[in-house]
């Protein structure tokens, strides 16, 4: 939130940026939604499952409920794993040693695929935050949809949010 209101809407802005190489024009503009989309999969593109397919995909052990969390977009289960890439973590976590079972759980993720876009996404933003879609507008109609960060771009951006909210993150999986 602190960064939405300040952010330029001026496209000499983003010009300098990438004259500076913190970002590089991209082929084709992303959507936030899309963005979020491809970035967590598991969170945005599938609905979820029932308590009792969860217990059929684990032969009727179920998840440690830590484990398992509400659905953003209805009113089903998941996993607390954002995409396939963390799911060994997961599994491992969650003590879900069995190549069957975590093959199971796999599928139960997948089995109800859904579009994230249009109004459902709006909603579903909305109901994160609302700060969120006034994002997504802001990022869909400036030339943020179109850009992205170089390493040096990353390397400013983290510094620019640790002064301003005090806050570190990981850069790692952007390598």
């Amino acid at each position: 939130e602190p960064f939405i209101s300040d952010l330029p809407h001026d496209s000499s802005f983003y010009r300098q940026l990438d004259y500076l190489r913190c970002t590089q024009q991209e082929r084709e503009s992303v959507t936030l939604t899309q963005l979020l989309s491809n970035s967590y999969p598991f969170v945005f593109n599938y609905r979820g499952f029932t308590k009792e397919e969860l217990f059929r995909a684990t032969d009727g052990r179920g998840v440690d409920p830590r484990f398992v969390v509400r659905s953003l977009n209805s009113n089903l289960y998941k996993l607390a794993v954002v995409d396939e890439s963390l799911a060994q973590r997961f599994f491992r976590e969650a003590r879900i040693s069995d190549p069957m079972m975590q093959r199971d759980l796999m599928a139960l993720m997948k089995s109800k695929p859904t579009a994230f876009r249009g109004e459902e996404a709006r909603q579903i933003m909305d109901d994160i935050s609302p700060v969120l879609s006034d994002l997504a507008r802001v990022y869909d109609e400036s030339p943020m949809c179109s850009i992205s960060l170089t390493l040096l771009g990353l390397y400013l951006g983290r510094a620019h949010v640790k002064a301003t909210i005090g806050e570190e993150f990981d850069l790692s999986h952007w390598f």
